[in-house]
């Protein structure tokens, strides 16, 4: 009569054995591999007795069958919290997965560290570009290890602010226009160039708090119109332009007065009077 020997192996690595027939002086036992591979050894010494090996046989002595049983195979894993697109200055995200299997931990990373960077699950965005985000679920002592990897994420340039300011002055006088670039995150680096409609005033490097100025030496009476056209970034802010109306107005004129004017001064002259009287003869003058 043979003898079969039905081995189960549940996820805490115990072994179970059914027998189509009660027998006596089993042994059985397991090993797990470095890579995971376990192995299951049995060996049958019926009534203990000894002689020669014959597997499948009822044959008095020692029977070993060795067997390797592999981890399973995840279920689909896939990546939550991440979006197809950005724009530096963006505020940072956090990731998480659905799916997959066991009790692995999860690991993220990001394809380009210079465009996103990845702290356990929250992200940073740090410049323009692409890159992708893969994720990592460990293997455990039934699962064999899961990953995934997202579409391509894009990372746009950031819109910048330039304000352009400058005083009235008077004829005569200089204007002095002072541009200021701001953005969503570092303060911007570039060059702002000064023009007044197509002329152009001056180019002047951003210092490190993001202004330049430029100085426009006697500009003519009336209205002027000027530009400051921001270079832009590459990597984090986009080219922008900003804009501010001067007036040069007229030179108020010293006080006027006059001279050379003579002092006139009237008095009556003496009149003679006539003095009637009732009798001619007695009319004086």
């Amino acid at each position: 009569m043979k003898k079969k020997a039905v081995l189960l192996v549940s996820s805490r690595r115990e072994v179970r054995e059914s027998w189509r027939h009660t027998l006596r002086n089993w042994r059985y036992y397991y090993d797990v591999s470095s890579d995971g591979t376990a192995s299951f050894i049995v060996t049958w010494h019926p009534l203990g007795e000894t002689g020669t090996p014959q597997v499948g046989s009822d044959t008095p002595g020692a029977t070993t069958i060795s067997g390797g049983i592999n981890r399973a195979t995840q279920n689909t894993l896939s990546i939550t919290g991440l979006g197809s697109s950005y724009t530096y200055g963006d505020s940072a995200f956090k990731l998480a997965t659905q799916g997959g299997s066991g009790s692995g931990a999860v690991t993220f990373t990001s394809s380009d560290r210079d465009v996103a960077s990845v702290s356990g699950n929250t992200v940073t965005i740090l410049k323009a570009g692409i890159f992708t985000i893969t994720a990592v679920k460990a293997a455990d002592a039934v699962y064999n290890t899961a990953s995934v990897t997202s579409g391509t994420v894009t990372v746009s340039e950031a819109i910048p602010t330039v304000a352009l300011t400058g005083e009235n002055v008077d004829h005569g006088q200089n204007v002095t226009l002072t541009a200021t670039v701001s953005g969503a995150c570092a303060v911007p680096a570039g060059t702002v160039t000064f023009k007044e409609g197509n002329v152009e005033l001056g180019t002047v490097t951003l210092d490190a708090n993001g202004v330049a100025s430029c100085t426009v030496m006697f500009p003519a009476t009336g209205n002027h119109n000027y530009t400051a056209e921001y270079s832009g970034q590459a990597g984090y802010y986009i080219a922008a332009t900003g804009t501010k109306s001067i007036g040069v107005g007229l030179v108020d004129q010293a006080a006027l007065s006059l001279t050379g004017i003579v002092s006139l001064h009237w008095e009556p002259a003496a009149v003679p009077v006539m003095v009637l009287s009732r009798f001619p003869s007695r009319m004086t003058m």
